[in-house]
């Protein structure tokens, strides 16, 4: 029997308790701010146990230079505590403090050409992928690709829930990308119906504490996303904007 999956969109704060880690878009560390992304893709395929990510950003530079861009690499909630055990454990022995580490099979190329990474750490379960880039005059293409667990999370309302997270952090670079596409597939395991879209459905409690949804007023099966406008054909979701995505990328499973 085929089951119908329903996506909320809508631009709320949402509960990140639980296990969760993120990428996101890369950040600008140094280099001339005339350097810009002109376009990013984000393609995400929610498959049963994580999701798969393949990223590609054009970068424009009008003269010839050099850049080094970073890409985010967090640990959110319990994820975030369970590091900072290992923290504290490698400090009780006095060992090198450990480098946060949650995104899987980090892989990047530019122009086709794979290249290497060096993990830089931010504070707490936070690092970045960094990497120096030389740029000749003309249009680039940085590809990344990377698997991140699924994570859980708990709404106040108990309700179980699958979720994942793509930063739309543009720190460094003088504007955002001129355009953003994000397309999520999801795949047969998880959901055996198509993908139907609402818009702008409501979660807040009325009267109740900042954060909290009443996530049990939906059935099992369905989907909160925290972008609007998705355009859906079977088991995949399309969003495009410009000037960048308008807020982090944030998707729920609930009730699985």
């Amino acid at each position: 029997m085929m089951r119908l999956l329903t996506i909320l969109m809508l631009a709320h704060r949402a509960t990140d308790a639980g296990f969760v880690i993120s990428g996101g878009a890369p950040r600008l560390l140094s280099g001339p701010k005339s350097v810009r992304i002109t376009s990013e893709q984000v393609r995400l395929d929610m498959r049963d146990n994580d999701g798969v990510y393949d990223c590609t950003y054009v970068i424009q530079a009008p003269t010839a230079t050099q850049i080094k861009i970073g890409f985010p690499d967090r640990g959110i909630g319990d994820e975030e505590s369970r590091f900072m055990d290992s923290i504290d454990a490698a400090e009780a022995v006095d060992r090198k403090r450990p480098v946060y580490e949650g995104l899987e099979f980090f892989h990047l190329s530019v122009d086709g050409v794979d290249v290497s990474t060096a993990l830089m750490s931010q504070s707490k379960a936070s690092s970045l992928h960094v990497r120096q880039i030389s740029l000749s005059k003309g249009t680039h293409r940085i590809n990344a690709n990377y698997h991140v667990r699924m994570g859980q999370a708990n709404a106040l309302s108990g309700a179980a829930i699958m979720t994942m997270r793509y930063e739309a952090n543009y720190e460094g670079w003088a504007a955002p990308p001129m355009r953003s596409t994000v397309t999520v597939s999801f795949d047969s395991v998880l959901f055996d119906g198509d993908v139907q879209p609402f818009d702008q459905h409501k979660l807040d409690t009325p009267g109740a504490p900042e954060n909290s949804q009443s996530w049990a007023r939906f059935p099992a099966g369905t989907v909160v996303c925290s972008l609007k406008g998705a355009t859906a054909m079977g088991k995949t979701l399309r969003f495009s904007f410009t000037n960048g995505l308008p807020t982090d990328f944030r998707i729920w499973l609930l009730g699985r």
